[in-house]
C-alpha cells in the first residue's frame, strides 16, 4: 500500500535528517543527505498515487496541484528557515528542526484510511473500472 511507504519515507528522512545534525564530517553528511532525499522521493511518489487514487477524476488535478504548491512552498522556506537557525543556534539546529517539521506529516498519516484505488471515500461519483 501507499501508507507504509510514505511512512517508511518519512522515517527515512528524518534518520538522514539526524545524521546530517550528528556530524560535520562530510561523506557522512552526504550520506544523511542521500537517506533524506530516498525517503523524501518515497513520500512524494506514494502521496501523490494517493491523491489519484482517493480523489475524484474532476477534482484530482486541483487536489495533486494543491500538494505540489505546498510541498514547492515548503521547500522555499525552509532553507531561509534553516539558514536562520544555522546562524543563530547552529547547523545541528536546523537539522534537528527539520527532523521535528519531517515527522509532523508522519502524524496525520496515521488517520489516512487507505483505499482501493479508484475508490472514492464519501463521493457520489462511482468507482470507475478500467475494464
Amino acid at each position: 500500500g501507499r501508507k507504509p511507504v510514505m511512512l517508511g519515507g518519512v522515517i527515512t528522512a528524518v534518520i538522514g535528517t539526524c545524521v546530517v545534525a550528528a556530524t560535520g564530517d562530510y561523506w557522512i553528511v552526504l550520506a544523511g543527505a542521500f537517506l533524506f532525499g530516498l525517503g523524501w522521493s518515497g513520500v512524494n511518489v506514494a502521496a501523490t498515487v494517493l491523491l489519484s487514487d482517493t480523489t475524484p477524476p474532476e477534482a484530482r488535478g486541483r487536489a495533486v496541484g494543491t500538494n505540489d504548491s505546498l510541498a514547492s512552498a515548503a521547500h522555499l522556506s525552509m532553507p531561509i528557515l534553516g539558514g536562520i537557525l544555522a546562524q543563530a543556534f547552529g547547523i545541528q539546529s536546523a537539522a534537528f528542526a527539520a527532523a521535528v517539521f519531517a515527522m509532523i506529516p508522519a502524524l496525520f498519516l496515521m488517520r489516512v484510511v487507505e483505499t482501493s484505488p479508484g475508490r472514492f471515500p464519501q463521493s457520489p461519483y462511482p468507482a470507475h473500472d478500467p475494464a
